[in-house]
């Protein structure tokens, strides 16, 4: 017993035409969804039906802004907000250097943006956009996810955005911020700077799940704010190493925190060549690591095969209960040195 399968012409001859005005609505946009601004426009001036799908909303939902400040940028940005602004959820934003042009199109965006749920902000904002972006934080009443991808403010703008994500908004109650990616945001001299208020500010989120912060904001300070704040909420800290960071949490602060938040899982990300000392400073017993994330490590000449099996020893010894074989990976191919040769080796494996 076999199936004669057609072949392709007969397959083309058997099948009936189908309008292409006779789609059904939910095709036509998960059609729409894959199209670019401009094929969008032209296809909606096929028909009625079509223009319609052209201004439903779920297709304007998720947009990426990226200023540069030219009339003609600027003019398609006000003509995309005064017809699909209100629509905007989720939203990824972006700065050239910033000029009259640029900070007016900006201007622009904030006025008409005040729906978002989800904001990503990916490179570095320079103080005359600060206030700027404090009222678009502002007027985001739904806004439950925030990502600061190297922002790099300075340690007051970075204070002043935090402050701005918390405030409590007119006629109603603070919004809860679920998500929150503070990568590089602050710049690198402010290290030195005093933890104390950043403390203070990060203890006004009361309803956090996951988020991400550099290894020098993470103090005992701030994680007893997080966990006091956050107890119910609280499920997962991402952080990220610093070489030049000297203080840790120590195991019995991650124990009572532990004790305090049962759900709090960690994950640790090593962007650069870390000794021992570095890392078991860091990595202690008691605190609850689910995952190790090590991230582009071709820049790392020095790095040996000695090194890795080490670290990858140190952690499944210490975290054999918490984290998995296939939470430690390398995304991208790593390059490491061959202790007795010299010669260099290429492994590493992506999950």
């Amino acid at each position: 017993m076999f199936t004669v399968r057609p072949t392709p012409e007969e397959r083309r001859q058997d099948l009936p035409a189908v309008p292409w005005d006779a789609l059904p609505q939910e095709a036509l946009v998960n059609v729409f969804s894959y199209l670019k601004d401009g094929d969008r426009c032209q296809a909606s001036l096929a028909c009625k039906a079509w223009h319609r799908v052209f201004r439903m909303a779920c297709l304007w939902r998720r947009r990426s802004f990226e200023f540069r400040g030219t009339d003609m940028q600027q003019g398609c940005y006000d003509g995309f907000l005064r017809e699909h602004g209100q629509h905007l959820q989720h939203v990824s934003l972006e700065f050239a250097e910033p000029d009259r042009a640029v900070v007016q199109c900006f201007k622009a965006f904030v006025a008409t943006a005040n729906e978002c749920a989800e904001l990503r902000l990916l490179c570095p904002v320079v103080a005359q956009m600060v206030q700027a972006l404090c009222l678009l934080l502002k007027r985001q009443p739904m806004l439950q996810e925030a990502e600061f991808f190297f922002c790099e403010f300075t340690h007051n703008e970075g204070l002043r955005v935090l402050k701005a994500l918390t405030d409590d908004l007119p006629l109603m109650t603070r919004r809860n911020i679920i998500t929150l990616k503070l990568e590089a945001f602050f710049q690198r001299r402010t290290v030195n700077l005093s933890l104390r208020t950043f403390t203070e500010v990060m203890g006004r989120f009361t309803a956090l799940a996951f988020l991400r912060v550099d290894q020098h904001y993470l103090c005992e300070a701030v994680l007893d704010k997080l966990i006091t704040g956050c107890a119910q909420t609280l499920r997962h800290l991402d952080i990220v190493m610093n070489t030049t960071v000297v203080h840790a949490i120590d195991s019995h602060t991650w124990s009572l925190a532990v004790q305090r938040c049962p759900s709090l899982t960690v994950t640790v990300r090593l962007y650069d060549a870390y000794t021992f000392e570095e890392y078991s400073r860091v990595l202690v017993a008691s605190m609850p690591l689910t995952r190790v994330v090590l991230w582009d490590m071709c820049g790392m000449c020095e790095i040996t095969f000695a090194d890795v099996a080490r670290f990858l020893g140190y952690v499944s010894g210490i975290f054999f209960n918490t984290i998995g074989e296939e939470t430690l990976f390398f995304p991208f191919r790593v390059y490491l040195r061959n202790e007795t040769t010299g010669g260099n080796g290429c492994g590493g494996r992506k999950d």
